[in-house]
């Protein structure tokens, strides 16, 4: 799905993000090229390669798009 969606509506994957909330989301994003976040409770520690792990979008935005 997401290659689909890059070339029907021509997106960047390269400035692009991938967010979810299973494994499975930071696997397809990668494979897409995308950079990932995934949204687990601190007390899971079993992460995949994610680029960043957060409790919540609140806490995405607070620490990567704020100053």
């Amino acid at each position: 799905m997401l290659i689909e969606a890059k070339e029907k509506w021509d997106i960047n994957m390269e400035n692009s993000w991938m967010i979810g909330d299973r494994n499975s989301d930071v696997t397809a994003g990668k494979r897409a090229g995308l950079k990932t976040i995934l949204l687990k409770p601190i007390k899971n520690g079993d992460f995949p390669d994610a680029d960043y792990v957060f409790r919540n979008l609140g806490e995405v935005y607070k620490k990567l798009f704020t100053k």
